[in-house]
């Protein structure tokens, strides 16, 4: 075999193992990619929101769990002057969620059918969030924690899109829209709802306490357990344990 014919030989053998290399290549980024949209799109476990009740002449209906069980019982307890406990159940904190319309707008995205779930040491919240066509479940898991000098903090440990993490770039945009890119949020601080987004976007404890009607209160334990929630409020005067 001449040279000429040993060169063409070798040229085509390079060229095979070449497109032999595109080819993997192009499969295995095919394969990452179809792992991370079944990742992204998965469901968790756990993830059923309550059906929305139905509409009485256009009036959504307000949930009993919230009117005969838990008003109640936040008034009576406020009369009482003396530390009391509320009980917050799974089911009938998706009941109130259920009858509210809850679902929320931010820059491209919605979000929709929240749900809530109460796991040892944790709170844990689900949602669908809408954007570009896609849906995706969205899961947030907070830890609130009561420090040595009665201060609390919602400390979010993760958040995921399906079974992707997402944390630092979720509490960017919350951040980013709250709080905008330049200002700085602890200059809020005397704000209730911007003490809570500092505590879930950067661990900052904050004093429990807050107004009702029947008086001021302060929470000194919480304690979540399996489909529960379990606050001991006091009034704001008592200090915390």
């Amino acid at each position: 075999m001449d040279k000429k014919a040993v060169g063409t030989v070798d040229s085509n053998s390079r060229r095979k193992r070449i497109l032999k290399k595109i080819c993997l290549v192009l499969a295995g980024t095919l394969i990452v990619l179809a792992a991370f949209a079944a990742l992204l799109f998965y469901t968790p476990a756990g993830y059923e929101p309550a059906q929305r009740p139905p509409r009485n002449n256009e009036t959504r209906q307000i949930s009993r769990y919230l009117t005969h069980v838990l008003l109640p019982k936040l008034y009576n307890g406020t009369q009482l002057n003396e530390p009391f406990e509320m009980v917050l159940d799974q089911n009938g904190v998706n009941e109130i969620i259920a009858s509210a319309d809850l679902s929320k707008e931010l820059e491209a995205m919605s979000f929709s059918t929240p749900m809530v779930r109460f796991v040892p040491g944790a709170v844990v919240l689900m949602a669908t969030m809408t954007g570009s066509g896609a849906e995706l479940v969205v899961t947030i898991r907070i830890e609130p924690v009561l420090d040595e000098q009665g201060l609390l903090n919602l400390s979010v440990r993760s958040v995921t899109a399906g079974a992707v993490n997402v944390t630092p770039f979720a509490k960017a945009l919350v951040r980013q829209i709250y709080f905008g890119e330049t200002a700085e949020p602890k200059q809020n601080a005397d704000d209730p709802a911007a003490r809570v987004l500092l505590s879930l976007i950067d661990d900052v404890p904050f004093e429990p306490v807050f107004d009702l009607d029947g008086g001021r209160l302060r929470a000194q334990k919480i304690t979540v357990e399996a489909g529960k929630l379990t606050v001991l409020l006091a009034p704001a005067e008592v200090k915390a344990r």
